[in-house]
């Protein structure tokens, strides 16, 4: 991940070192109630407005590219106090997939792409090497549109990376933690976002009991973050999130480890994914079948084995603000269209899993 943000971040620093520290501690007030409500709101309104001028009824749409380019536009615009186009999502899109594949799937697997000079032989890293440039040229842009702004939000991600001289020394070391948010910021959120609205359109019975409770909650409670007391949606996301976690954890070994497999020598690059815990047969009964009425009696065995967001000092900082935004606007398109799938699609796993080519219909609720 290095190689596409140019430096250490925080999720690259080891755990527990004075840099990480600092890093961790500057950026957190990004995420407190106030800007998850703020960016909340915003992610709604990008909604809405998809919804009104992109959809008409019985239009199919690409799911994960829809969700994508609606939490991107929204992070960008809350959190980097910057304006994204639609050419320029459709762009940094492009190159993050070339960018990721190679520095997260192919070098992990082949050494020899690692070799200081491989790219001169290898046409594919030289693409990934100059499209992770290109991603790292745009955060420098939004800095330096930022540094341009006569009135600034207080408390947002890239003001905090801005002006934390200590955490954020240098322009290199702005530019990879900013690159670092805007990836991880938009990519978790937007494909579990995705994956609900997918697995929701493959059980119509469970879409109605959704769209049921979602109409209930939304009379009795009237206020403007309802879909956060609607109980069936918090069961829905639960087990959407389990059958298909969009993240995984990878470590890198600080010595050799003796295995039942074999020998994991030292300076390997380890993936956990969570998809293997989530779907245990010995924990969660039926585990490759969409119960959200599982976790209405879970046991705790079943509550410790689910931490999409991982566990421990590696937890996802931004986790609050990302299920406020899976809440907010699963509810929003579940009550307003009823959705059908046309096309399943297929897992696609990088450094984040994705539903990719999955297409939904829709049809608007009366």
């Amino acid at each position: 991940f290095c190689k596409v943000s140019g430096g250490l971040t925080i999720f690259t620093s080891s755990v527990g070192d004075d840099e990480w520290h600092k890093r961790r501690k500057a950026a957190a007030p990004a995420f407190s109630s106030r800007h998850v409500r703020r960016m909340t709101r915003v992610a709604l309104e990008k909604t809405q407005e998809w919804l009104t001028n992109n959809i008409d009824e019985g239009q199919t749409f690409d799911v994960s590219k829809e969700m994508l380019q609606i939490i991107l536009t929204a992070l960008t615009e809350t959190a980097f106090d910057y304006q994204m186009s639609k050419d320029q999502c459709d762009v940094l899109g492009h190159d993050l997939h070339l960018a990721l594949v190679e520095y997260t799937r192919k070098s992990p697997a082949n050494p020899f792409r690692k070799f200081r000079y491989s790219h001169l032989v290898l046409p594919e890293r030289r693409k990934a090497m100059k499209a992770a440039q290109s991603v790292r040229d745009l955060i420098f842009d939004i800095m330096e549109a930022y540094k341009l702004k006569e009135t600034k939000e207080e408390g947002t991600i890239i003001q905090l990376v801005m002006e934390s001289p200590k955490a954020f020394p240098t322009d290199e070391d702005k530019i990879a933690q900013l690159t670092e948010f805007l990836l991880v910021g938009h990519e978790t959120t937007a494909f579990t976002i995705a994956w609900v609205l997918l697995v929701i359109s493959q059980h119509a019975e469970e879409q109605e009991k959704l769209y049921e409770d979602l109409k209930r909650t939304k009379e009795e409670t009237g206020e403007e973050s309802w879909s956060s007391s609607c109980e069936y949606l918090k069961l829905v996301i639960k087990e959407a999130m389990r059958l298909y976690p969009v993240g995984r954890s990878l470590r890198t070994t600080k010595r050799d480890f003796q295995t039942p497999a074999g020998l994991i020598p030292k300076n390997s690059v380890c993936s956990f994914q969570f998809l293997l815990l989530f779907r245990n047969p010995n924990i969660f009964p039926q585990p490759n079948t969409f119960q959200p009425t599982r976790w209405i009696e879970a046991t705790k065995e079943m509550d410790d084995a689910l931490f999409p967001f991982s566990l421990g000092k590696r937890n996802c900082m931004g986790q609050s603000l990302g299920n406020a935004e899976v809440y907010a606007v699963v509810a929003r398109i579940c009550y307003e269209f009823e959705l059908e799938v046309v096309d399943n699609g297929k897992p696609d796993v990088g450094l984040v899993m994705k539903a990719e080519g999955a297409m939904l219909r829709v049809k608007k609720r009366r």
